[in-house]
């Protein structure tokens, strides 16, 4: 009785354990709430701020849920914290969400270390405080607290079954938001791009890129005939056989030039150069991908955007190249490039070679006599790299990068600032660009002094914005300095000035351009007759009116054009798209202009696709049609247009072959005798290799075996059963070869699923063919793969894989087939041509290929009645 009354006294008291706990349980819960709260705060979200809340603070839940012991998910859940601290960081500078194409650049940090601190949230620590309190609890209380608890929440939550039904919810809430796709502005879209676990699985995934509709050929601006149809101009020609000197300003943004600061010009000499002899372009804007400098100096000497994966000077180091080095080489100029910094950054020094420049002089070249900010001082670097320029041989092609005035900009000008502006960003960036005047200013008086002047054009850009207005006390200030609300408009409008001596009177020009244009303009000065290469940009002396994609900083998306700058949304949502007239501030609907949208995402996506299939090579080298290949570009995929072949023959299938034994006698003997179309079907090896055969039970009649032949345990032990006979087994990598040292032939590929690789059959299914993308490249236009199920179809259209035939067996109705081809991308369909007559309604399908399955070359003819596109002759065994 009175053990009742104590308990009951504990209870009233609240110092009954189980009290306790709810308590504490309560106060984390709430910890999360108020976290997530604070996160998609600090990200920007205003759309589907509490579904994406919610969505997260579920998920979470749910994750906690699948384990006994607490202390494995409160470590996940401090990973998962600590990402979300690194998401509000980098979205505070580069206004978008943190992705593990970024990463791909995280090696580049080493040298900005100072800029990092600068900009960093010490406010984002703060969402490390739950999960660091959560992850305490779970280890120092975990049997008294979270384990061993005698409330009836906690008990069953110790349950196996109930844990089992917890990781299910769980997987089945992470599915969902990588694969629902919702329809456009509403709630749920916008959860998809900003909500914490949707955003970040999309991205490793791949599956959060904007869709694009079809752009027509005319629209797309990377087609050969632009620069002829807008080289006509008075100033053609008009600094032809010059020198070149190209200097790739740090940070410099446009608002300097011709503009004061308390009385004071903040660029003296630039604003002076701009009266005569020069084009100054004021409505020129940054068009950078991940890589930022590098990327700018990419575009500016090749006219294609840099990637969004990674810095584009490493992972497409190997592409080939014919930008503006090359061109100027080809027409006798030597080519130079100067960067008072470590050679490996940016991968310039493995870069620079192929984008066609003769030398390059990075910091170990130089002797560092003055160091200011990340190293050599501008004013020393223009003075050694000229010297060294002197001594090339003329005309010569000197592309300088500079370095002082990176942020975070601690460099002494000579303005005098008010004491309000001293030791601030906003301060410190004026100082800088003040002194990067005076440089360039200094650069010009030794072209003069070596009597170089008058044969060398002069040409400078900023790389990037400075000020970034994601920073409060920078958007504040300089709101109040320009006298309207800065944004990315205003950060982003960077100058090009282009000075040749003797061309007359300064001229600016306002027409909207970007960082690719500067190839087609600085050809037509320096009289380019034709731009042999692939471009994205126009001639800014000649063109009325342009469209400038960009997408760093901003979305996906984004645009200039006229007086617009169109914003995309985080959210993905045309409605909560911004749109501004750059000359006035004006904020305007954004709902006009989602057709622009469109076309800014294909132009994005079809450079990305010249990137990654190295087009320049393929059109320039090669010898194929832009057209040709750019129809073929479908969203982040490949595509080949394979020319249709009446016959495809069974590598195995061919007169005097075995039935369903394939081998290299037999791919050879059928080359020789003109074949050039091939079918083969690939099988798994139980350790993951590929060996080329219809049906391991084919093998029983070649072999006197006693026991059935399954499978091969090893690739091994494949080759020494083919070798009996005394033939060569044909495996995956031995087709590989075969197929590169035989360019003309096409092929027609099945690939079996044995569930051998530990019940993965989904990544067998693909993984050859995802092998043949990253590896071999070149062999996806002569390839077409074969579906036989909506599961495999489905496989190769994520792995962004278009040349798939689906194969309809019996189980696949004429209305299936149909419904198919308008839910998946694939190259057409096959049968067996004993069915053909009753699939004529998918014939309607225009461009849609259809191949008839037999095993009789007499049923050739028949195909051609039936208004088939041919056949595939296999043996009759694996019909």
């Amino acid at each position: 009785m009175e053990e009742e009354k104590l308990n009951s006294g504990n209870i009233s008291t609240g110092s009954s354990p189980n009290f306790r706990k709810i308590v504490i349980l309560a106060g984390i819960a709430l910890a999360m709430i108020l976290k997530n709260i604070y996160y998609y705060s600090l990200m920007g979200v205003n759309t589907g701020f509490a579904l994406s809340a919610a969505v997260t603070i579920l998920t979470t839940a749910l994750i906690f849920g699948i384990f006994k012991r607490k202390w494995i998910p409160g470590v996940i859940y401090l990973i998962f914290s600590m990402i979300m601290a690194a998401d509000v960081n980098y979205y505070s500078f580069f206004n978008r969400n943190l992705s593990v194409k970024a990463l791909g650049a995280a090696d580049m940090l080493g040298g900005v270390t100072e800029s990092i601190k600068d900009i960093f949230m010490p406010e984002s620590l703060l969402l490390l405080a739950d999960a660091l309190l959560i992850l305490v609890l779970s280890i120092v209380f975990r049997k008294k607290i979270l384990e061993e608890s005698e409330c009836r929440f906690c008990s069953v939550m110790k349950k196996t079954g109930t844990r089992i039904v917890f990781a299910v919810l769980s997987v089945l809430m992470l599915v969902s938001l990588v694969v629902i796709v919702p329809e456009e502005d509403s709630a749920a879209g916008a959860v998809v791009s900003q909500e914490f676990f949707a955003y970040h699985l999309r991205d490793v995934t791949g599956i959060n890129a904007p869709e694009a509709e079809k752009i027509d050929m005319k629209d797309i601006l990377a087609v050969s005939g632009n620069y002829e149809n807008e080289k006509k101009g008075a100033d053609f020609g008009c600094g032809e056989g010059r020198n070149l000197i190209v200097i790739q300003v740090e940070a410099m943004q446009n608002f300097v030039i011709n503009n004061t600061y308390n009385g004071q010009e903040i660029t003296p000499f630039i604003n002076s150069l701009l009266k005569e002899d020069t084009f100054y372009f004021d409505s020129y804007y940054q068009q950078t991908g991940s890589g930022n400098t590098s990327d700018a100096e990419f575009a500016t000497n090749n006219s294609i955007f840099g990637s969004m994966q990674s810095y584009t000077y490493k992972i497409f180091q190997d592409n080939y190249w014919n930008g503006l080095p090359v061109l100027l080489k080809d027409r006798g100029y030597s080519t130079v490039a100067f960067h008072a910094y470590e050679g490996d950054y940016w991968n310039r020094e493995n870069a620079y070679p192929g984008q066609g420049f003769d030398e390059f002089y990075s910091q170990d070249d130089y002797d560092i006599t003055e160091t200011l900010g990340m190293g050599l001082s501008d004013s020393e670097f223009f003075s050694q790299s000229f010297e060294i320029l002197e001594d090339f041989s003329q005309p010569f092609y000197g592309f300088f990068v500079t370095l002082s005035s990176h942020h975070p900009f601690a460099v002494k000008g000579d303005l005098k600032l008010s004491k309000d502006d001293e030791d601030t960003l906003f301060g410190n960036y004026l100082q800088s660009m003040n002194y990067v005047d005076s440089c360039l200013e200094e650069l010009f008086g030794y072209l003069k002094e070596s009597g170089l002047y008058e044969d060398t054009i002069v040409a400078f850009y900023g790389d990037h914005l400075g000020m970034n207005p994601k920073t409060p006390d920078v958007q504040k200030r300089m709101s109040e300095y320009l006298g309207w609300d800065y944004s990315y408009e205003d950060a982003m409008n960077i100058p090009l000035v282009i000075h040749v001596p003797g061309s007359g009177e300064g001229k600016t020009i306002d027409v909207v351009g970007g960082q690719t244009d500067f190839l087609p303009t600085i050809a037509y000065l320096m009289g380019f007759e034709s731009l042999d290469t692939i471009y994205f940009g126009h001639n800014l002396c000649t063109v009325k009116s342009n469209f400038v994609p960009v997408r760093s900083y901003v979305s996906q998306g984004s645009f200039i054009t006229g007086d617009i700058m169109f914003k995309m949304a985080k959210s993905g949502l045309m409605s909560d798209a911004e749109a501004v007239n750059i000359r006035t501030h004006e904020k305007l609907s954004p709902d006009m202009y989602s057709q622009y949208y469109a076309k800014a995402v294909q132009l994005q996506n079809t450079s990305d696709y010249y990137l990654e299939k190295d087009i320049l090579r393929e059109v320039l080298v090669k010898g194929r049609t832009l057209e040709s290949l750019v129809s073929g570009a479908k969203q982040g995929g490949y595509y080949s247009i394979i020319e249709v072949q009446p016959v495809i023959e069974d590598a195995a299938a061919g007169e005097g072959q075995r039935d369903g034994l394939y081998c290299l006698e037999n791919f050879d003997r059928m080359y020789e005798e003109g074949t050039r179309a091939f079918a083969l079907n690939l099988i798994w090896t139980a350790d993951g290799h590929t060996a080329v055969m219809h049906d391991w039970g084919e093998l029983e009649k070649y072999f006197r075996r006693y026991e059935r032949i399954n499978s091969y345990d090893t690739l091994e032990r494949a080759m020494e059963y083919n070798s009996i006979e005394g033939i060569t087994a044909m495996t995956g990598s031995g087709f590989i070869e075969w197929a590169l040292a035989h360019e003309d032939a096409l092929f027609y590929i099945s690939i079996d699923d044995e569930d051998l690789l530990g019940g993965e059959a989904e990544i067998e299914r693909v993984y050859f063919a995802r092998t043949l993308k990253s590896s071999y490249p070149e062999l996806l236009d002569r390839i077409i793969f074969v579906a036989k199920d909506i599961v495999s179809l489905d496989d190769y259209n994520s792995e962004g894989l278009y040349n798939v035939i689906f194969y309809a067996g019996e189980k696949y109705t004429a209305d299936n087939i149909a419904d198919l081809c308008e839910r998946y991308e694939m190259y057409g369909t096959a049968v067996n041509i004993e069915d053909a007559a009753e699939l004529k309604e998918i014939w309607k399908k225009e461009e849609h290929v259809i191949y008839g399955y037999t095993d009789s070359y007499k049923d050739i003819e028949k195909a051609e009645e039936l208004g088939l596109s041919g056949v595939v002759i296999i043996p009759a065994s694996v019909i």
